[in-house]
């Protein structure tokens, strides 16, 4: 703690303060409190027990062959170049690549919760990508889920009462930025853009808003959240 504290204050490293806080609290350090913070965490979140084995394999550079459950699916073995561990509203995801899905993902996005068995390969060489690239793939997502395709949008969406200060405050992507301020007693609203996949993620979040918000553009996404709200 001591050591991590001589970063705080140098620019991009704002981060620190909230797990210089963490650390303090959870072990207790210089009086606090426990119960004064308190952090996001799921006791029964499933899968955590290959954490530290797909951990040691993306720093051992080996490769893994992981058995894998797919909902209403008969679970298969599949063999993984693993690169990163990414969280993502508290839930795990490993991701690598797979040579049998290659030529149409890049990348694969494994949530951990849903492996029964991990190993490391033997004589089986890993294939390396850049963290660049992997930051690059996840870029114009909103969340894990990666279209093949890759188009990006730009997302426009008109916000009012409660839904446009939650978006100003808690933006749904780093890119978003507010085009429109219209400031008129009850018709107020704010426009929002981003620029951004539509993948199911962005689809839940803008759900969350219900009634207070209109999508201006795609027309796509207006339709799909159209028959959603309707169902």
């Amino acid at each position: 703690v001591e050591m991590l504290s001589r970063f705080k204050g140098l620019p991009n490293y704002e981060w620190l303060n909230q797990m210089l806080t963490e650390l303090k609290v959870r072990f207790g350090l210089e009086g606090t409190a426990k119960d004064s913070v308190a952090f996001a965490h799921n006791d029964n979140l499933k899968g955590l027990q290959w954490f530290e084995p797909l951990f040691q394999a993306i720093n051992g550079k080996r490769v893994v062959a992981v058995m894998y459950h797919r909902f209403g699916k008969p679970a298969r073995r599949r063999v993984i170049h693993p690169y990163q561990l990414r969280q993502y509203n508290y839930r795990w995801y490993l991701v690598g690549s797979e040579d049998r899905l290659r030529e149409r993902h890049r990348l694969v996005v494994l949530p951990i919760d849903r492996m029964s068995d991990v190993h490391t390969m033997d004589g089986v060489e890993i294939r390396s990508e850049s963290a660049y690239q992997i930051e690059r793939y996840f870029y114009n997502n909103v969340g894990v889920s990666v279209l093949p395709e890759g188009k990006v949008d730009v997302v426009r969406v008109k916000a009012w009462s409660y839904a446009a200060d939650y978006m100003e405050t808690k933006p749904i992507h780093f890119s978003q930025r507010m085009v429109e301020n219209h400031e008129s007693g009850d018709d107020s609203y704010k426009v929002f853009e981003w620029q951004v996949m539509v993948n199911e993620e962005l689809v839940q979040q803008l759900l969350v808003y219900a009634d207070q918000c209109e999508i201006l553009h795609p027309e796509t996404l207006k339709n799909k959240i159209s028959r959603r709200a309707k169902a």
